[in-house]
């Protein structure tokens, strides 16, 4: 516990048991901080996986901050360690559950999936990201609001030729698991609200 609240220690799998195989779509058009961190990520040697585990974690915590300051419905990070990011245990005494996880009423689906796209939207405007992974597993009902989670894949809109394609499939995802509730159209909404043509 923190100040009475409750925090949450998202620990991530040391580098030498995980590769991020499919990282290179969201961070290969970041920056590295010397040459030698380069050629090392090129080669994945222990270093290059050391540097890619770091860097990792500390976007997550950088974009969490990021979108917590703007007010948006994410956890607060509170601390960003090498291995880890200690953030804002979302809950009560128990976790809150996935979207996926709970039915709610036809009013409740309204409401999450306005904010949710309101999220999404504000996030690539305002944080110039697309969340990149976005459905039903890491969108928590809490209180009668959805809290978005796991952002270190999100696919910077200035530097990742892929970051549109990402949107739209953040979009997509989300509409398909409110279409149980009431009719979607991700076309729709992805021409009127971020100017984008799928067709």
């Amino acid at each position: 516990m923190l100040d009475g609240r409750l925090i949450a220690l998202k620990v991530y799998t040391p580098p030498m048991l995980r590769w991020f195989r499919n990282a290179a779509g969201y961070v290969e058009w970041k920056r590295y901080r010397s040459s030698s961190e380069r050629r090392a990520a090129e080669r994945r040697n222990w270093f290059g996986r050391a540097s890619a585990h770091e860097r990792w974690v500390a976007r997550e915590f950088f974009l969490l901050r990021r979108a917590w300051d703007r007010d948006m419905s994410v956890p607060e990070p509170i601390l960003a360690l090498r291995t880890a990011v200690c953030m804002e245990f979302i809950g009560d005494n128990e976790p809150a559950p996935r979207l996926r996880d709970v039915e709610l009423s036809d009013v409740e689906a309204q409401h999450a999936f306005n904010e949710i796209i309101v999220c999404v939207d504000r996030l690539w405007q305002e944080v110039g990201v697309a969340h990149s992974d976005l459905s039903d597993y890491n969108i928590l009902w809490w209180r009668e609001v959805p809290w978005i989670i796991d952002f270190p894949q999100a696919a910077d809109r200035r530097s990742n030729p892929h970051s549109e394609s990402l949107l739209v499939r953040d979009v997509t995802r989300v509409c398909e698991h409110f279409s149980r509730y009431f009719q979607t159209d991700a076309e729709k909404i992805l021409s009127e609200r971020f100017g984008i043509m799928t067709r």
